[in-house]
């Protein structure tokens, strides 16, 4: 099916994306690096971790935009790339966190 271009998302404040998938890459590489810097055993990576690979894949094998929403399941794409610019500001404070601090915060499991 043709690809269809979005003048606006209809959401105050968030411009349509014209490469979302090369953001989003980006943004989900970062989050990933990030979390190389935490505990293996801390649950946040964990989740995390598992959660941002599986997207990324989605976002590596659908090139479909509207297909790609349904399967991240997350809203909008310009939604899913604010998501994640939000959770790559998170991962990226909290790689700068102390060992020891950080499994006070977020206790291993």
């Amino acid at each position: 099916s043709p690809a269809v271009l979005f003048q606006t998302t209809g959401l105050v404040g968030l411009a349509v994306s014209h490469s979302p998938h090369e953001r989003l890459k980006l943004l989900y590489t970062k989050i990933l690096a990030s979390l190389q810097t935490m505990p293996q055993d801390a649950a946040y990576r964990k989740y995390t971790e598992q959660l941002v690979s599986e997207r990324f894949n989605h976002v590596q094998t659908e090139p479909d935009v509207e297909k790609l929403e349904k399967k991240i399941n997350s809203g909008q794409i310009e939604e899913v790339i604010f998501q994640v610019g939000h959770s790559t500001d998170l991962s990226v404070q909290c790689c700068c966190l102390s060992r020891h601090h950080f499994t006070q915060i977020w206790p291993v499991s």
